[in-house]
């Protein structure tokens, strides 16, 4: 995340997901002073850094701050510095995000690399901020984030990159070997380890996702994709990966690519659909908060859906951009709605498997609430989806 969210509040999510020691300035110094050539005069008194706002790494906002450097016109004057956790991570592969990243950089399709490492990287700092939650209903933005998420689905480059790690198959599918099984191997220990009560009640109505009654059902909304297109898929598209640069805010970036893999097409679409509702900024516990309102009408899901076939059609080089808009609007409409229960499932499970449960010293409660709201969001969305499946 190169984003502008400083980590000014005293609690904020990511207290709840990963805790990091903050390195001293000598450290960071250290990381960045020797992998980046313009900054070889740079001694540990003349920087300063920030601490941003990050789920997964530690993300640092690393500045120049010396009067006479500056004047000299050193570059780059602030970096962002992304270091990684200790150890491998259970959810994602590191060395398929770095290539990820490197593509992208390369391309000039995302931010700047300066240095990686496995233990950090040094990124281009991009003067801006994230969208919140409710721009996502401005127009002007509607049609921007559209298609940068075409480009980004249909990115040659990024396909390839993908495919040195992965098979062409959908994560959708794949999830069910990866994630769920985790999920129901480890269920015992979740219990186990779990201290409070009102997060074990919610963690035995989750359950659901080990039955073989979900098995069913998700094999039947699976099905309503079946033969879709398949794309290079962002997978975590939300207000807080989406960068708004200062010098063009009609403009967005598409940031944090981690959980990048082969994908049906409806599956982004359909994850910032329901991400229209969730605002992270939230101030108090469990620092989100859910605003049905704030989701799109189906005539804004439609707008939505026109944009990135527009963007889609000149990519595919069709002779009537008007002609295949039409024709593939109300396809992948009900391609979005089939993905709906589909990407909150995925969530809610993520939510728990996350959770360092050898290393538990207190209950995750972020961890709880959120993964909760989201199995809720699955049950709510998949009564229309499994009638939509079932007529078929």
């Amino acid at each position: 995340t190169w984003g502008m969210v400083p980590l000014i509040r005293k609690y904020s999510i990511i207290s709840f997901c990963l805790k990091f020691m903050l390195p001293s300035k000598e450290k960071v110094w250290g990381m960045c002073a020797p992998n980046l050539p313009g900054w070889k005069n740079v001694t540990p008194d003349c920087i300063a850094f920030t601490r941003l706002l990050g789920m997964s790494n530690l993300i640092l906002a690393v500045s120049v701050t010396n009067p006479t450097l500056l004047s000299l016109g050193i570059a780059p004057k602030k970096v962002l510095l992304r270091v990684y956790p200790a150890g491998k991570s259970r959810i994602i592969n590191r060395e398929k995000e770095q290539a990820v990243f490197t593509h992208l950089s390369t391309t000039e399709s995302g931010v700047k690399m300066y240095y990686r490492c496995p233990a950090f990287r040094i990124e281009e700092f991009v003067d801006g901020e994230k969208l919140t939650t409710f721009e996502l209903n401005n127009k002007l933005l509607m049609k921007a984030i559209a298609q940068v998420c075409c480009e980004y689905n249909h990115d040659p480059g990024l396909c390839e990159t993908l495919l040195l790690f992965e098979p062409k198959t959908p994560w959708a599918e794949r999830w069910m070997s990866d994630w769920v099984v985790t999920f129901k191997t480890n269920f015992p220990t979740y219990c186990k380890n779990v201290k409070k009560e009102e997060n074990l009640a919610m963690l035995n109505k989750m359950y659901h996702f080990a039955t073989p009654e979900f098995e069913k059902e998700y094999k039947c909304l699976l099905q309503g994709l079946a033969g879709t297109e398949i794309i290079a898929s962002h997978c975590d598209v939300h207000e807080m990966n989406m960068l708004r640069p200062y010098a063009a805010k009609d403009k967005v970036l598409l940031i944090d690519y981690e959980y990048t893999t082969f994908n049906y097409r409806a599956i982004d679409i359909a994850t910032l659909w329901v991400e229209t509702t969730i605002d992270y900024t939230h101030p108090v516990f469990p620092f989100f908060k859910i605003y049905e309102a704030n989701k799109w009408e189906e005539e804004d899901l439609i707008r939505f859906i026109k944009s990135y076939l527009e963007k889609d059609a000149i990519i595919k080089g069709k002779e009537s951009v008007d002609e295949y808009v039409n024709k593939e609007t109300p396809i992948l409409l009900a391609e979005v709605k089939r993905a709906e229960p589909i990407v909150s499932a995925m969530w809610a499970v993520w939510a728990i498997i996350c959770i360092d449960w050898e290393k538990l010293d207190e209950d995750k409660d972020w961890n709880f609430a959120y993964g909760y709201t989201r199995f809720n969001f699955y049950e709510k969305s998949k009564i229309e989806a499994l009638k939509v499946a079932q007529t078929q």
